[in-house]
């Protein structure tokens, strides 16, 4: 399955892969480690987890997945099991958001992954672009009080008013970019989701 997906003007690939799971391998490392810190001893171990498998779908085509340190729904050989994907439309690689069991009907959605495919480079530079304005209007609004209260009766007035307009602006940028974000971002997790399922 692929499908095009067009949110705010960007293009998304929607991709997945529906099957039987054949092969499944479930590998455990535990790695342990010990020493001395500030006149002290110190002991830790950590357990890393993957799960790899290959899908076969009705077609005869076989895929591999293969997950690390991920909470995946329990599986087993036979089970149908369906792997999703989301990548920007030009972009070589992207990333698994939904593992479903089918036969269990358990699921495992990472929406933190639908969100680092939406906030690209390109988003995160208009983002830092936006926070560079409003630091610019806040520094503004801050010169505009400081010289409302050094300065004479008669200019005060106009540089008082001048840092209200300054920060109610910012506020105004603020609050439209994060509720703007926001928005995109909860209707790209939702389509994306119904889409899948």
């Amino acid at each position: 399955m692929r499908e095009l997906i067009t949110e705010s003007g960007i293009n998304y690939w929607l991709s997945g892969f529906h099957g039987k799971v054949v092969g499944l391998q479930v590998v455990s490392e535990t790695s342990h480690r010990s020493g001395y810190s500030n006149g002290g001893g110190y002991s830790s171990s950590e357990t890393h987890t993957t799960k790899s498998f290959f899908l076969l779908n009705d077609k005869g085509q076989e895929k591999a997945f293969s997950f690390s340190d991920r909470k995946l729904p329990a599986m087993r050989d036979g089970h149908i099991v369906q792997v999703m994907w989301l990548s920007r439309e030009n972009a070589k690689t992207g990333k698994y958001f939904l593992v479903r069991n089918v036969t269990l009907n358990e699921e495992f959605l990472d929406v933190e992954n639908i969100k680092q495919v939406y906030l690209d480079k390109k988003t995160v530079q208009s983002v830092y672009l936006i926070a560079a304005g409003v630091l610019i209007l806040i520094v503004f609004a801050i010169v505009a009080f400081a010289k409302a209260i050094l300065s004479a009766e008669g200019e005060g007035t106009f540089y008082t008013i001048l840092g209200i307009l300054l920060f109610i602006v910012v506020c105004v940028v603020l609050g439209w970019s994060n509720i703007r974000n926001r928005n995109r971002y909860s209707r790209m997790t939702s389509e994306v989701y119904k889409r899948a399922i």
